[in-house]
């Protein structure tokens, strides 16, 4: 059954996208959201991986602070 709700306009709000370096995620995949999110602020934590929030909590902490 098809949906008769119009989809969302795309979101206008500041969005931070946090990544680690060492992820094994092709780089694209992650690049697609800056195409989806036009206000996307990408931040790499050099020592992270697929988990950064886990892997790098203090990167995490240190980007979501600049973000406010």
């Amino acid at each position: 059954m098809r949906s008769r709700t119009p989809p969302a306009p795309p979101s206008t709000c500041p969005t931070g996208s946090p990544g680690g370096a060492r992820d094994i995620r092709p780089r694209t995949a992650v690049d697609s959201l800056a195409g989806a999110l036009p206000r996307v602020r990408r931040v790499v934590l050099p020592d992270a991986g697929h988990l950064p929030r886990v892997e790098d909590p203090e990167g995490i902490r240190k980007a979501v602070a600049g973000a406010l």
